[in-house]
């Protein structure tokens, strides 16, 4: 009797195993999504253009989008572009400063979806502003490594 249980006992013990290194790497990749997350506030409060370079794939997806008048507007620069308006605006901005917070991951095979409130300060020809948007960035894990592959930011007014 005991020999007939044996497989079924087998099968959920590998079950078990298989499922708690799904966890673990589900685990391991909400680690590295938040350390992605870390690293971009770090680059963007330097506004270093060539870590974000790093940390956005080639083929990425970017849309701003705010409401103006009533008005949704949205803009979707190129990866290159993206990285031009940060390079155009390291020479206009002082002071600057941006935080994040509320930060949510959600793991899907491949894929982690990021969303985050952030917070911005800076200095403009003298002159304090501050803005608030949600930003979603959709990252997928190429070699192991996430990279973001959409990055869409809604403007508060």
């Amino acid at each position: 009797m005991m020999n007939s249980r044996s497989p079924i006992y087998l099968i959920m013990i590998i079950a078990v195993a298989i499922l708690s290194g799904c966890s673990q790497s589900e685990s391991e990749k909400e680690k590295a999504a938040q350390q992605l997350v870390d690293r971009m506030v770090v680059a963007a409060n330097k506004i270093d253009t060539q870590e974000y370079k790093l940390m956005l794939a080639d083929d990425v997806k970017i849309s701003i989008k705010s409401e103006e008048n009533g008005q949704q507007r949205v803009i979707s620069p190129s990866k290159n572009q993206y990285l031009n308006i940060m390079a155009q605006a390291r020479n206009s901005i002082q002071e600057y400063n941006l935080s994040v917070s509320d930060t949510k991951i959600r793991v899907e095979g491949e894929k982690a979806h990021v969303s985050t409130r952030v917070n911005e300060s800076m200095k403009i020809e003298g002159q304090m502003r501050n803005s608030k948007s949600r930003e979603e960035l959709t990252l997928e894990f190429r070699d192991g490594k996430p990279v973001v592959t959409e990055y869409v930011v809604y403007m508060d007014q």
